[in-house]
C-alpha cells in the first residue's frame, strides 16, 4: 500500500483531502500523518465551514466526524449527495460510534467507508489509498468509454461528410451556367456532364458521336485548330467565339484544356450578356466624357497596387495645373491638400474601402496654382477588385463647389441668426403652412402650450390645441388670404395641458411669401400676459383687500409729501382722537399739535432720525391728547420713499390704537409678578418635598448600612437587609429622577464642568454592570477607539449618570445576546499641552443591544417624562424617567440621544458630546476606597457636633461615629447648635438646614460670627490661636437645588453632604478635612468576601438542577415567577431536597435581585 501512495504521489497527483473533525487532537493528528504521506490537507474544526471550504475547491476526498456540536455527519453527507456538483465525492466516516446501525446509516446515505474511532494512522492510510485507488479507476473507465464514444462518433461524421460532399458534387454540376463537352481532336463529341444540357445547340443527344464540321461548319477550322493546340501543348487555351442561333447571335467564351493525349474537356460560358454590356460601357464612356465636360467635373482613376493616379484634363484645369505639373501618384495629390482635410479624407477613405460606407465621398480644400484654395466635392467608387475581394481601381469625380460653399456659409449664418433668435427670443414664436400645420416652432411656444416641441411638427392647429382652434384657425387664414398682418391681438383661452384655467396672450400674425407671391406659411410672436393679467387682478384684489383690512383692523393712516409739505390723514386716525374728517385738519402742526407735550420733541426728533437715516426703521409707541381730554395710546410705524439721489421725498405710515393693549401689558405684569410667586413657592414645595423624603430615606439606608457590619446578624437577616438596602436606593432613584425633571423643568439644571480620568470612569462603568449582564446571561462589551483621550473636561457625573442608564436600560430590557457601548473620536484635536488645554474634539458614544426593539411610532415616547414604550409597560419597571432626564444632560452637553431600532432588531442609542482635553497632571486619580474600622491609634480627640431636627438622623450620625472613636455631642435645633458651641468648641459640626426654632443658615452665621469675635479677642489680648482655630461646618441637605448649595457655602458653611449619604463618603469628608488617619480593612478580607459574593452556580449546572424537579413544580415556578411574586418562589423553594441546595439558593438570589424574567427562561427550558 505504501509503495501504491509513492507511486501515485510520483505520478505527479496530490490529493485534496477535506479533514472535519471537532477534536483537534485528532484533526492535528490527521493533519500531520496525511501531510507527510504527500496529500493536500485542509483541516476544518467547526463543521458549518464545510460547504465554504468545499465551494473554495472541490476535494478528493473528505473523512468526516459523525457525532459535532452543530451538525451531524450523517447531515452533512446527505447534503453532498444531493448537490449533483459535490455527490461524487467519496465521504469516508470517521466516529467513535461502533454500533452497526451507525454504519449501516453511513452507507445508506453514501458514505465510501466507515472507520471507527480510536483508530490507526496506517488503517486510515489504506483506507484513504483504497478509495483514491477506486476513484482513479472509475475516472479511466470514465475516460475510456468517452474515447470510444468520440471514436464513433467520428467514424460517423465521416461516412456523412462522404455522402454530403457525393451529393455536393451532384448538386455542382447541376448549378454549373457552363456547358462541358469531352472532344477529341478531330472536334467529334465523346461525353456530355450533366451540366445544362438544355443550353447546348444542337440537343445533347444530336451532338454525341458528332463532329464539329456537321454541327458548326463556318467555324469548324477555328474549333479543330484550338482542341489541337491544347492537346498538343497539353495547357488550356482560351477563345471567344459566336454562333446564330434561331435569329440571335450568341457569344460563348471557351476553355479547352487537356484531359489526356487525344482528349480535351470543351468548357463553354454563355456571354452575350457581357459582351452587350461592353458595347454599352464603350456608348456610356463616351456619354460620360461629354457629361464630365458639360458638367464641369474632373474624372480620376487610382490603382491602388502601383499608386498610379490618372487625372483628365478637366480635373488639372479646375485647379489651372497642366498635367505634367502635378505627379500622376498620391504624394502629388496629397501636396495640394490642404494640411486640415488630410485626417478627414483618410478617415472617409478608410472607412468606405473597408465597407462601412457604400460609397467614398468627402469634402476638402485643394491648392490652386493662383495659391487660392478651392473647395472640391470628390465622389469615387471601387471600380475593380483581385480574386480575394480586394480593390484594386477607385475611380471617381472632382467638383468645384466653392462657390457653393461661400453659398451654404452665408446661409448658415442667416440660419444661424435666426435660429439664435428663434431660440433665444423671450416670446413664443411659429410658422404655419397653408393647410395650417406647424412647420417651426421655438421652445418658448412649446412651454406656452405644454406639450414638447417635437409633438408640435407636422400638426395642425385642431389636433394640438381644440380649445383656442376656433379663435386662431380665423386669424391664420386671413392673413394667408390678405397678405397683410395683425398685430398686438389679445386672446383668451385654455390649453390641454391645464384644462379649466384661462390663459391670456398677446399675438401678432405676419404672412411669409417667396418675392411677393400669395404667402404660403404664416408667423406669429406671442407673448403670454397671464401673470400680468393676474398681477392686474391681485393688485386690484389688493386694494380692495387693503381698504377691507383697514376698515376691520381699525388702523388709520397718513401719506406726507417731504417735498411740498403736504399730508393726509385717513378718516379713521382722526376718528381715533374723537375728532371727525372735517374738524381735524391735513396739517402736519395739527398731528404736532395733538402728541402729548411730553413726547412731542421726541416724535419730531424721530421722524428727523429716520429720514437722515440714523435709526433703520420708524416705530414708535406715542401719546395723543383725545378730544374728551383722555389719553390715547398710538402705535406709529412708517416707511419712507427717496429719490434717485437717495434723499427722502415721501412718508407713508399707520397709525394703531394701542390703548386696550397697554391696559392689558399693565394686567400682564401684575400677572407676571404673581407667576414668579408661584415659582418660587413651587421651589419653596421641592425643596420641602425633597427633604421630607431623602431625610426618612438617610435614616433607612444609614441603619441598614451599620446593621450589614453586624458580624452577630445571621445569613437570612443579612439578605433582608440587603433587600431593604437596594430597595431603598431604588426609591431614593426614584426620587432624584422626579425631583431631577423639576429641576429641568424649572431651568435650574447646570453643567458643571469638571476634568476626569474618562478611561477609569469606563472601566468603572464596566466593572458595575458585568455581574448584573452575567446574571442574565448576557455578553458585555466595551469598545473604546484607542484613539479617545485619557484626560478630558466636561460634566462628569452627567455623562456618567447618561452612560449608566443607557446600559442599564439596554441590559433590562435585552433578554438573550449582547449589549455594546463603542466610544470613538469623531473628530481629531491636536496635541495638548498646558498652553493649549481648552482644545475641544467631538466624542462619540453608542450603545447597542440585541433586545426587543421599538416601534417606530413609539421613539417619540422615549424621551417624554412618565410615559413608556410597550416593551417597557410590559416590564412592569422604571418609571420612564431616565431617558427624559439623559436626553438634556446630553443636550447641556451640546449633543442630542438619536435613537435606531425596529422589532426584533435591537436599538442603538447614539450621541455625540464635545470635550475639552485635560492636562493630565491637573487631574485627581479616584482613589478605590476601602471599609474604614476606626481611628487609627495615637490619634488626638476629636470633638463633633450633630445637629438635626429628626431623632433618627441623630442617631444614625452618633450610632456611625462614636464605633469609629469620635466624640459626638447633639443638638435639636440650631439655637441649642450656638450654644453647644459656644460651651464645647467642637472640631466639626454636621449641621442640617432645614429646622425649626433656628434653621441651619442663621445658626451657621451666628457660629461664624462667634468664631470671628474669639479670633479678634485673641489676636487684642494676645492669646495664642488653638490648634483648630476656625470649626467646619459641614451642611446636611436633602436639597438637589445648586442654589441651595451656593448659599450653603455663602452664609459660611466649608462644604455639604448630600443625604441619604454613603458611611464612607460621610468618613472621607470628615477626614479631608479634620486630616483624621483611619485604620482600614484589611485588602485580604475584602478580596475575600468579593470572592465569596461573586461565586455563582454556571447556568447551565443550575438549568441541569432544575430539570430533576418534577414538571408540576416547575410550572408553578414559572408561574409565580410571571406573576412577579418572590413570596410564592420562596415558598416553593421550600420544596427543594436539601441535597439541592445549590439550586434553591440560586434561585432565592435571583428572586432577592427581583429577576423573574430570567427564571421564566430557565422554567420554560426545562418544560416539556
Amino acid at each position: 500500500m505504501i509503495q501504491s501512495l509513492d507511486s501515485y504521489i510520483n505520478n505527479g497527483f496530490t490529493a485534496n483531502i477535506l479533514v472535519v473533525d471537532d477534536d483537534i487532537n485528532n484533526l492535528r493528528l490527521l493533519t500531520e500523518v496525511l501531510s507527510k504521506r504527500g496529500y493536500e490537507v485542509r483541516p476544518i474544526r467547526d463543521e458549518r465551514m464545510v460547504p465554504a471550504a468545499i465551494q473554495a475547491k472541490q476535494p478528493d476526498l473528505i473523512l468526516l466526524d459523525i457525532m459535532m456540536p452543530y451538525i451531524d455527519g450523517y447531515e452533512i453527507c446527505s447534503h453532498l449527495k444531493a448537490n449533483e456538483k459535490t455527490r461524487h465525492i467519496p465521504v469516508i466516516f470517521l466516529s467513535a460510534l461502533h454500533e452497526a446501525i451507525d454504519k449501516v446509516k453511513a452507507f445508506s446515505i453514501g458514505g465510501v467507508d466507515y472507520i471507527t474511532k480510536p483508530f490507526q494512522t496506517e488503517e486510515v492510510i489504506a483506507r484513504i489509498e483504497n478509495q483514491l485507488h477506486i476513484c482513479r479507476l472509475q475516472k479511466q473507465i470514465i475516460e475510456q468509454n468517452e474515447r470510444l464514444k468520440q471514436e464513433i462518433k467520428e467514424r460517423e461524421l465521416m461516412a456523412e461528410k462522404l455522402r454530403s460532399s457525393q451529393a455536393e458534387m451532384r448538386g455542382f454540376f447541376e448549378a454549373m451556367a457552363d456547358i462541358v463537352l469531352i472532344v477529341d481532336p478531330d472536334g467529334k463529341t465523346i461525353k456530355v456532364a450533366p451540366t445544362k444540357p438544355e443550353k447546348l445547340y444542337p440537343p445533347g443527344s444530336d451532338i454525341i458521336g458528332k463532329t464539329v464540321e456537321l454541327l458548326y461548319k463556318e467555324s469548324s477550322v477555328m474549333f479543330r485548330s484550338r482542341i489541337r493546340e491544347s492537346l498538343h501543348l497539353q495547357q488550356i487555351v482560351n477563345c471567344e467565339y459566336s454562333l446564330r442561333v434561331g435569329r440571335e447571335e450568341v457569344w460563348f467564351s471557351a476553355s479547352i484544356a487537356p484531359i489526356s493525349e487525344n482528349t480535351a474537356a470543351w468548357v463553354a460560358r454563355d456571354i452575350t450578356d457581357r459582351k452587350k454590356a461592353e458595347a454599352a460601357l464603350s456608348t456610356s464612356e463616351e456619354r460620360l466624357h461629354l457629361a464630365l465636360e458639360g458638367s464641369n467635373l474632373g474624372l480620376w482613376d487610382w490603382n491602388l497596387r502601383t499608386g498610379e493616379i490618372y487625372r483628365d484634363r478637366a480635373w488639372n484645369e479646375m485647379l489651372g495645373y497642366q498635367d505634367t505639373e502635378i505627379a500622376n501618384n498620391l504624394k502629388g495629390f496629397e501636396s495640394l491638400l490642404h494640411p486640415e482635410d488630410v485626417v478627414l479624407m483618410q478617415k472617409v477613405l478608410d472607412a468606405y474601402i473597408q465597407g462601412e460606407n457604400s460609397c467614398y465621398k468627402v469634402e476638402f480644400r485643394m491648392r490652386s496654382k493662383s495659391g487660392e484654395w478651392k473647395w472640391i466635392l470628390c465622389r469615387g467608387k471601387i471600380s475593380e477588385r483581385d480574386s480575394s475581394g480586394q480593390p484594386v481601381r477607385i475611380t471617381g469625380t472632382h467638383k468645384d463647389i466653392s462657390q457653393q460653399k461661400a453659398l451654404e456659409q452665408e446661409l448658415a449664418l442667416r440660419e444661424a441668426r435666426l435660429n439664435a433668435f428663434f431660440k433665444c427670443a423671450p416670446v413664443g414664436m411659429n410658422i404655419i403652412d397653408s393647410e395650417l400645420r406647424y412647420v417651426q416652432i421655438n421652445e418658448h411656444f412649446a412651454q406656452i402650450n405644454g406639450i414638447p416641441a417635437g409633438e408640435h411638427i407636422g400638426k395642425n392647429i385642431r389636433e394640438l390645441l381644440p380649445q383656442i382652434a376656433p379663435t386662431v384657425e380665423p386669424l391664420y387664414q386671413q392673413v394667408l388670404a390678405t397678405g397683410e398682418p395683425i398685430l398686438n391681438l389679445e386672446i383668451t383661452g385654455e390649453i390641454p395641458s391645464q384644462p379649466g384655467i384661462m390663459r391670456h396672450w398677446v399675438v401678432s400674425y405676419f404672412p411669409i411669401a417667396l418675392n411677393d407671391s400669395t404667402p404660403s406659411n404664416v408667423g406669429s410672436v406671442i407673448v403670454e400676459i397671464t401673470d400680468r393679467k393676474r398681477a392686474e387682478l391681485e393688485l386690484q384684489l389688493a386694494k380692495e383687500r387693503l381698504e377691507l383690512v383697514l376698515r376691520a383692523s381699525q388702523d388709520g393712516f397718513w401719506d406726507w409729501d417731504l417735498v411740498t409739505g403736504e399730508i393726509y390723514f385717513s378718516p379713521r386716525f382722526k376718528e381715533m382722537l374723537g375728532y371727525s374728517d372735517d374738524e381735524f385738519p391735513n396739517d402736519i402742526s395739527a398731528w404736532a399739535n395733538a402728541i402729548f407735550e411730553a413726547d412731542r420733541i421726541a416724535a419730531l426728533k424721530l421722524v428727523e432720525d429716520y429720514n437722515c437715516d440714523r435709526i433703520p426703521q420708524f416705530l414708535a409707541t406715542q401719546r395723543f391728547y383725545h378730544k374728551n381730554g383722555s389719553t390715547v395710546y398710538i402705535l406709529s410705524r412708517a416707511i419712507h420713499l427717496k429719490d434717485a439721489n437717495g434723499i427722502p421725498i415721501r412718508m407713508i405710515g399707520a397709525h394703531t390704537d394701542i390703548t386696550n393693549l397697554k391696559q392689558a401689558e399693565e394686567a400682564l405684569q401684575k400677572a407676571v409678578l404673581a407667576a414668579d410667586a408661584a415659582n418660587r413657592a413651587k421651589s419653596e414645595f421641592l425643596a420641602s418635598m425633597s427633604h421630607e423624603l431623602r431625610t426618612p430615606l438617610n435614616a433607612i439606608l444609614g441603619f441598614s448600612q451599620i446593621m450589614s457590619k453586624d458580624n452577630s446578624i445571621c445569613g437570612e437577616n443579612q439578605k433582608n437587609l440587603a433587600i431593604i438596602n437596594r430597595a431603598g436606593e431604588h426609591l431614593l432613584a426614584l426620587i432624584d429622577d422626579i425631583l431631577e425633571v423639576s429641576k429641568i423643568e424649572a431651568g435650574r439644571t447646570n453643567f458643571n464642568e469638571s476634568s476626569f480620568d474618562l478611561i477609569q470612569m469606563l472601566n468603572s462603568l464596566e466593572q458595575m454592570l458585568q455581574l448584573k449582564a452575567a446574571s442574565k446571561g448576557l455578553q458585555l462589551i466595551f469598545e473604546c477607539s484607542p484613539n479617545i483621550p485619557q484626560y478630558v473636561t466636561t460634566d462628569q457625573g452627567k455623562l456618567r449618570q447618561v452612560l449608566l442608564n443607557l446600559l442599564g436600560n439596554a441590559i433590562k430590557f435585552t433578554e438573550v445576546g449582547s449589549v455594546k457601548m463603542r466610544v470613538y473620536v469623531s473628530s481629531i484635536a491636536s496635541e495638548i499641552t498646558t498652553e493649549n488645554e481648552a482644545k475641544k474634539l467631538n466624542l462619540h458614544f453608542e450603545v447597542i443591544d440585541t433586545g426587543p426593539g421599538i416601534f417606530p411610532e413609539e421613539i417619540h415616547l422615549l424621551f417624554e417624562a412618565f410615559q413608556q414604550t410597550e416593551t417597557g409597560r410590559k416590564s412592569q419597571q422604571g418609571t420612564g424617567l431616565g431617558l427624559p432626564i439623559s436626553q438634556k444632560y446630553v443636550q447641556l452637553m451640546g449633543g442630542k440621544i438619536r435613537v435606531n431600532s425596529n422589532p426584533g432588531q435591537g436599538s442603538v442609542f447614539a450621541f455625540d458630546i464635545q470635550i475639552g482635553l485635560a492636562v493630565p497632571e491637573l487631574v485627581q486619580t479616584l482613589k478605590q476606597y476601602r471599609k474604614i474600622i476606626h481611628l487609627a491609634s495615637e490619634q488626638p480627640e476629636y470633638r463633633i457636633l450633630i445637629v438635626d431636627d429628626v431623632a433618627e438622623s441623630r442617631l444614625l450620625l452618633n450610632k456611625i461615629l462614636v464605633s469609629i472613636g469620635f466624640s459626638v455631642r447633639e443638638s435639636e435645633n440650631g439655637k441649642e447648635a450656638v450654644q453647644c458651641y459656644k460651651e464645647w468648641q467642637p472640631h466639626l459640626i454636621l449641621m442640617d438646614i432645614r429646622m425649626p426654632v433656628m434653621d441651619g443658615y442663621e445658626a451657621t452665621r451666628q457660629i461664624r460670627s462667634e468664631e470671628q469675635k474669639r479670633l479678634n479677642f485673641a489676636e487684642i489680648s494676645g492669646d495664642s490661636v488653638p490648634p483648630f482655630p476656625r470649626t467646619i461646618v459641614l451642611a446636611l441637605t436633602a436639597s438637589v437645588f445648586e442654589e441651595q448649595r451656593k448659599n450653603i457655602l455663602a452664609v459660611g458653611c466649608d462644604d455639604f453632604i448630600r443625604k441619604p449619604f454613603q458611611t464612607e463618603d460621610l468618613l472621607e469628608k470628615i477626614g479631608q478635612y479634620l486630616g483624621v488617619e483611619y485604620e482600614w480593612e484589611s485588602e485580604n478580607k475584602e478580596a475575600e468576601c468579593s470572592q465569596k459574593t461573586s461565586e455563582k452556580v454556571p447556568e447551565a449546572e443550575l438549568q441541569n438542577l432544575l430539570s430533576q424537579m418534577p414538571q408540576d413544580w416547575i410550572i408553578r415556578l414559572h408561574d409565580a415567577a410571571s406573576e412577579c411574586s418572590d413570596d410564592m418562589v420562596l415558598e416553593l423553594l421550600e420544596e427543594i431536597p436539601a441535597e439541592n441546595i445549590d439550586l434553591e439558593n440560586a434561585i432565592r438570589d435571583l428572586a432577592d435581585n427581583f429577576l423573574f424574567t430570567q427564571i421564566i427562561r430557565l422554567a420554560e427550558e426545562c418544560m416539556e
